[in-house]
């Protein structure tokens, strides 16, 4: 198991990673708005088939990113939609497995569907946003998130290619941020 994404289908990324547990431990911080905000944006999931999605991020445009649960299954299982709030094109999904592993826990996080052009910048955030995350489990320091996107992102550009000019937006709006 590598910590790096796969990229899948040409337009999906997964990642596996085993963290510190137990699996409830790990579901708060997929779920509750001071885990989400923890290591990934601020928000609130509705954690029901249907239920609404709503993460807090400054570099969307329109400042968050939304969607409707598709699947949940408390604490094993949890499938969103997701789209920036003025998105345009159709929504991708998310989704996070987690699987008890003696003291540890196997997470899977995929995220289907994703517009064209945008494959790279997204490995490359969820690639920074895992390592946040499996750093708090840890109970370590994790690196500043813009940092690891950057040290990310050339391997995902080698993978999936070029960011498109509209994900170049995100990518520079965020490094405009950490200036």
């Amino acid at each position: 198991m590598t910590d790096f994404g796969t990229i899948v289908g040409g337009n999906s990324v997964r990642f596996e990673r085993l963290v510190p547990g137990p699996v409830e431990r790990v579901w708060r911080y997929l779920t509750t708005r001071d885990g989400l905000g923890a290591w990934l944006f601020p928000g609130t999931i509705e954690l029901r088939v249907g239920g609404r999605v709503e993460l807090e991020d400054a570099n969307a445009p329109g400042g968050k990113f939304t969607g409707t649960v598709t699947r949940c299954d408390p604490p094993r299982l949890l499938a969103y939609t997701w789209m920036e709030v003025s998105g345009s094109g159709a929504p991708s999904e998310l989704s996070f497995e987690l699987e008890p592993r003696g003291d540890r826990v196997l997470l899977v996080l995929t995220h289907r569907n994703m517009a064209p052009g945008f494959l790279a910048q997204t490995g490359a955030g969820w690639h920074a946003h895992v390592d946040i995350l499996a750093a708090l489990l840890a109970g370590k320091q994790p690196e500043p998130s813009m940092r690891a996107f950057e040290r990310h992102l050339p391997h995902y550009v080698a993978q999936a290619g070029k960011p498109s000019a509209e994900a170049q937006k995100f990518i520079d709006r965020a490094r405009a941020q950490q200036k």
